[in-house]
């Protein structure tokens, strides 16, 4: 390389580590020259158990995503048959049956669909949403698992929130609006003795005065 390297400017250390790679390999790295022999992804059981136990589906290795091929738009209400790949299933699942589940307003209209050697699964979906849906190649519309077990986690906080709401509103079990207006009714009758008296008091009061 025969240059001088001053590592005290951060900013500048990475472009130089990149024109190193470019000299010792006389040529710009690509993946074939360089990434797939001396790169690979981290692996941590730890952050792979961490994952796992999040229960979001996505990131597990045994659920894959349900792709579209081409540009599709659904109207509201139609079954349009379409060809969908599942990019990361495994070359050994090939012939497998997998189940699916789609997102948002997608209905699949076969819940499970045989996966064929170039990894597509010929099925039906369906918008059941009341606007027209545009799905863009390499888009995802679902998941494909090769059980009918998707268990999405349960957020705890809007469980919390249920909970809240279902316990806000207080019905007494001995309360009724019959009885509110039978003790009103009680009440006027009551009421009407002490205003007879009042006007009995208050005629009583001028005889005396005419006297």
């Amino acid at each position: 390389f025969d240059r001088h390297i001053d590592l005290s400017k951060s900013q500048t250390v990475p472009k130089m580590i990149y024109q190193i790679l470019e000299s010792l390999l006389s040529t710009t790295p690509s993946y074939n020259n360089f990434f797939s022999l001396c790169s690979h992804p981290a692996i941590s059981p730890y952050t792979n158990h961490l994952l796992y136990k999040s229960g979001i589906l996505e990131l597990r290795e045994d659920y894959h995503h349900v792709t579209v091929l081409n540009r599709i738009s659904l109207k509201p209400g139609t079954l349009e048959p379409i060809s969908v790949l599942l990019k990361s299933a495994p070359k050994t699942a090939i012939g497998t049956e997998f189940f699916l589940l789609g997102y948002g307003n997608i209905n699949f209209g076969w819940n499970k669909a045989k996966l064929a050697p170039n990894l597509h699964l010929v099925l039906t979906i369906q918008n059941v949403g009341k606007q027209m849906i545009m799905l863009e190649p390499g888009e995802s519309i679902g998941l494909a698992h090769w059980q009918d077990s998707f268990p999405y986690p349960h957020s705890l906080f809007m469980g919390r929130v249920e909970e809240r709401s279902a316990g806000s509103v207080f019905t007494p079990s001995h309360f009724s609006y019959t009885q509110l207006g039978t003790h009103l009714h009680q009440s006027s009758q009551m009421s009407t003795p002490l205003h007879q008296s009042s006007q009995m008091s208050t005629h009583l009061h001028q005889s005396s005065k005419m006297r």
